[in-house]
């Protein structure tokens, strides 16, 4: 946060390629006036953030990462 409050937001390199709920999730995310930034409830009421799989499925994703590393 320090670095987005002293540098901006960070511009991504290839937009066109995420969704737009992705990319609204990360402007309400990221944006540089901390009272206009979305507090935690507000994102984990977004709807990119309601279209995630369960954590569950991060196990078996991690351990193929690491067994293929």
């Amino acid at each position: 946060m320090y670095l987005i409050a002293t540098n901006g937001t960070p511009k991504l390199k290839h937009p066109e390629k995420i969704s737009p709920e992705l990319r609204d999730f990360l402007v309400r995310c990221l944006d540089v006036d901390v009272e206009k930034r979305a507090t935690m409830a507000d994102l984990l009421a977004h709807p990119w953030f309601k279209k995630s799989a369960p954590l569950s499925t991060l196990y078996p994703l991690i351990k193929k990462a690491r067994d293929n590393a």
